[in-house]
């Protein structure tokens, strides 16, 4: 059996929807760190960038290519340069750590 662990995923506060990033462009996710659970697994950040398609499931996440990572979760905000993308309007970034959190849809 799996031990009981607390999970904590600080809400994405940014990106918002609506947000329009630019290729090349240094871009800064913030999230909520105001409620921590009293013991986190991990602190360890990792930032991935995803989007959404009607007409396949799942997220799309780039697994493989981190926006940023190594980053300290309580520091609640980390900086990278937009990668060279297809432009869409429904990317989404993906906060982990203890556990994952999606922004809402975004434009690159």
């Amino acid at each position: 059996p799996l031990a009981a662990r607390d999970i904590w995923d600080p809400p994405v506060t940014s990106p918002t929807g609506g947000t329009v990033w630019n290729v090349g462009e240094t871009q800064t996710v913030t999230w909520d760190t105001s409620s921590p659970p009293s013991v986190v697994t991990s602190y360890n950040g990792q930032l991935v960038l995803g989007y959404l398609d009607p007409n396949s499931p799942g997220e799309h996440l780039t697994l493989g290519i981190p926006l940023a990572s190594g980053f300290n979760l309580t520091d609640g905000k980390v900086s990278f340069t937009v990668p060279d993308v297809p432009t869409r309007s429904s990317y989404i970034v993906v906060l982990f750590g203890d556990s994952g959190n999606a922004s809402p849809e975004f434009t690159i």
